[in-house]
């Protein structure tokens, strides 16, 4: 049994009893009454000491779930009531319970958050909230703790610890609710990265990664789990908010902070072979989705890092993320998951360098990344033209990032300039792309559901018409000229149809209800209630 220096006189076998009762009626039937067991027995000091107990004698993987989500979160209403003593305790006996053979996933995820809750609760100490010979003997505890290499299994388990002491030390939204003031967050949070702690931990996933490209045997599944905790692990760090505003501490509306990390970061910055992984992990996994789907996310954080590490190197992180979307384009080709990453990422760029930046970054060909980048959204959209209806549903988000983009790229540049690039013209190719597979899918779609036309398309899709209506003002001239070839051709099929007493011209009636969505929404922005429709700039102007 275990021993404490806190005196509390418990019957651990009764508690035992009524977790595993609690737990079992749960199972069976999930409810608010037999949840409430459960729930009652989380606010109890007692599941504190309790649970070492339960987890060595309790044979049920759940009851051992439960009684480790209730000392974490008794940990958080009762902390100051427990010795340090009893702290290292239950600290060392989940070290050693996380490393037992046929642990499922969610206990494992269970004891590494209560783990990162110890750790940062026990971080740092004194009305200075200063670091302490405890902090020491807890940075050892990560640093070896990282660097045991045994086998896979067991470095996916200390990689998604380390994850997990990330997001609770970096993360507002994933930080434990504890019951202490900001100060204490913040200045953990500063603590734990001017240590130089998230760099470590940034250089250790570059070295194992490479690695793994390099040496590892592929057919091996568990590669598979250990490079997407590896990956995980790197979006976590890209994800820790380097601003130590209070209100990432207080609000539940912070909005999601750019990646902003300090000078000491350089590696970051003009690291051609961190792109370079990037290309070398897509190709070795762009099958396996949960890879593909974080190795975006995080070069997505990545190429739009802003902050004081750019301080004089912004150009050379201009350039480098310029090179790497050229060469995404010309490597991805225009199918499924690829699709969805890599307008996600240009999309990113679009917002960080606009045209005006891109034509000033020496040594960078920016008429031949346009030309490919339009090429690219024309494949990618006769792609989701031809794709199947789960595809479609999958990957039909990326019309909105191309979209966006473009106007994104173009937003700030004066017309003489886009003149110049031919970029007038490649936008307008766009556009009428945009148009041509909206028409297709609404025909799709009636004839293999009969679902046409509906008033609710408007507010389905607004979001979508307002952003193709701003896409098409870039040249106003060409869009408007198209809109109104295809609407007469269309309004004349219709009439012929009409003429000749054909049945089939609902294909024809929704055409044309979606030619005039997208050019009343091209003509005039939606106004406020009580505005005059006044049309926009861009027409006058073309108008003039």
């Amino acid at each position: 049994g275990h021993k404490y220096s806190g005196r509390m006189s418990v019957n651990f076998d009764q508690t035992l009893q009524m977790l595993e009762k609690a737990v079992y009626n749960y199972e069976r039937q999930a409810s608010q009454e037999t949840e409430k067991h459960i729930l009652d027995y989380m606010k109890t000091k007692e599941s504190i000491y309790a649970a070492p107990y339960i987890i060595e004698r309790a044979k049920a993987p759940n009851v051992h779930f439960h009684a480790i989500r209730a000392l974490r979160n008794a940990l958080m209403l009762f902390w100051e009531d427990v010795p340090t003593a009893d702290k290292e305790q239950i600290r060392n006996f989940l070290s050693q319970y996380l490393y037992t053979e046929n642990l499922n996933y969610s206990i494992i995820s269970e004891v590494q958050k209560t783990l990162a809750l110890l750790i940062k609760r026990s971080w740092l100490v004194g009305a200075q909230l200063q670091e302490n010979e405890q902090t020491r003997v807890l940075d050892q505890y990560l640093t070896e703790g990282l660097m045991i290499n045994s086998n896979e299994k067991k470095m996916i388990i200390n990689i998604g610890l380390i994850e997990s002491i990330i997001v609770e030390f970096g993360h507002y939204k994933g930080s434990s609710k504890m019951m202490i003031p900001p100060d204490y967050h913040i200045a953990c949070a500063f603590s734990f990265e001017v240590g130089g702690r998230l760099n470590r931990y940034l250089v250790y996933t570059l070295d194992v990664l490479n690695n793994i490209i390099e040496t590892a045997d592929f057919n091996n599944g568990q590669l598979n789990n250990l490079v997407h905790r590896l990956l995980k692990l790197m979006l976590s760090i890209f994800n820790w908010n380097f601003e130590y505003a209070s209100v990432l501490w207080t609000s539940e509306d912070s909005e999601e902070t750019v990646f902003s990390p300090g000078k000491n970061w350089s590696i970051l910055v003009g690291n051609n072979a961190l792109y370079e992984m990037y290309f070398k992990l897509m190709l070795l996994f762009q099958e396996d989705e949960k890879i593909s789907s974080i190795l975006f996310e995080s070069f997505i954080r990545l190429v739009g890092m802003g902050g004081e590490v750019l301080n004089g190197r912004r150009k050379e992180h201009y350039l480098m993320i310029s090179n790497f979307a050229t060469r995404l384009i010309k490597h991805s080709y225009p199918t499924g998951i690829l699709i969805q990453g890599t307008t996600q990422i240009i999309r990113k760029i679009s917002e960080i360098i606009p045209v005006e930046r891109i034509l000033s970054i020496p040594n960078f060909d920016a008429n031949q990344f346009f030309v490919l980048y339009t090429k690219y959204c024309l494949d990618c959209f006769n792609y989701l033209k031809n794709a199947d209806e789960y595809e479609f549903s999958q990957y039909s988000g990326c019309i909105d990032e191309i979209i966006n983009s473009w106007i994104a790229f173009l937003v700030s540049d004066d017309v003489s300039r886009i003149g110049q690039h031919n970029l007038k013209f490649m936008v307008g190719e766009i556009f009428q792309y945009y148009i041509d597979i909206r028409l297709a899918i609404a025909c799709t779609e009636l004839e293999d559901a009969g679902i046409g036309f509906s008033p609710k398309d408007y507010e389905t899709f607004e979001e979508e018409l307002i952003s193709v209506a701003h896409l098409g003002r870039i040249n106003p001239i060409q869009s408007a000229q198209y809109l109104n070839t295809i609407l007469i051709e269309n309004i004349n099929e219709l009439n012929t149809k009409i003429a000749s007493n054909q049945t089939d011209v609902y294909y024809s009636l929704e055409i044309i209800h979606w030619i005039v969505l997208i050019s009343g929404h091209f003509l005039c922005d939606v106004p406020e209630e009580g505005e005059h429709v006044f049309p926009p700039h861009e027409l006058s102007e073309a108008s003039n």
